[in-house]
């Protein structure tokens, strides 16, 4: 990985649990902790991240209930 991709990488970087971008992280690149909720691990670049992603949101979009009860 090259120094332009690690700055990239690192400026679209965001909290894998609540999204939030304002966090601390180590110069290794793993240890993170966030601002935000407190999230914090020694061991960052195993995670992944849990938000969905917008194919995963389209899907959604064409699931149809029968029930009266959700309409």
């Amino acid at each position: 990985m090259s120094k332009v991709d690690q700055t990239d990488t690192l400026l679209s970087l965001h909290c894998p649990l609540c999204q939030f971008d304002e966090y601390f992280i180590s110069a290794d690149g793993e240890k993170f902790s966030c601002a935000s909720c407190g999230f914090h691990t020694e061991q960052f670049s195993l995670i992944r991240c849990l938000h969905h992603t917008p194919l995963l949101q389209t899907k959604f979009h064409y699931i149809h209930s029968l029930s009266n009860v959700c309409h």
